[in-house]
């Protein structure tokens, strides 16, 4: 399931810096 931890990450980072 790396494609879905990469997911996340990318998902909280554009969430952090919205």
């Amino acid at each position: 399931m790396e494609e879905l931890q990469g997911y996340l990450e990318i998902d909280g980072f554009r969430q952090q810096h919205s």
